[in-house]
């Protein structure tokens, strides 16, 4: 996105996600960006991006080949926000492992420690935390 001032041209380096929409067509742009990659080396939400690998150094090569191509469309990481050969990890909510996806520990003790209520707003409450993970 540019725009113009009597001063200069200018152009945003970062996505603004108060624009209406910006964040479905950045999903979208993302999707269509790494397309060939999707579902079978990585997943995307967003800006966030899991890169998976049976074998280090197949993982390695996988992660030189999602950094290629965000390079040559000049869309940056930011290093400091990355982290490589994890074991398990978190992400969107779940905790990821080699062969096991899960919701996190606490989360099912708050919903095994959950306090009924008869009142409406907190019914709603409780459904809308679980459904979450239907």
């Amino acid at each position: 996105m540019t725009f113009h001032t009597r001063f200069d041209l200018y152009e945003y380096l970062i996505m603004l996600f108060d624009l209406i929409n910006a964040s479905t067509f950045f999903q979208i742009y993302m999707n269509q960006t790494l397309f060939k990659f999707l579902n079978i080396i990585c997943f995307i939400y967003l800006n966030d991006i899991l890169i998976f690998s049976e074998i280090r150094e197949k993982h390695v090569h996988h992660i030189q080949q999602i950094l290629d191509k965000l390079q040559i469309l000049k869309l940056y990481i930011k290093l400091s926000k990355c982290k490589f050969f994890k074991k398990e990890l978190f992400f969107l909510k779940y905790k990821v492992e080699k062969r096991e996806i899960s919701m996190k520990k606490n989360w099912v003790q708050i919903i095994q420690d959950w306090s009924w209520s008869r009142m409406m707003k907190e019914i709603q409450m409780f459904l809308d935390f679980v459904n979450f993970y239907h």
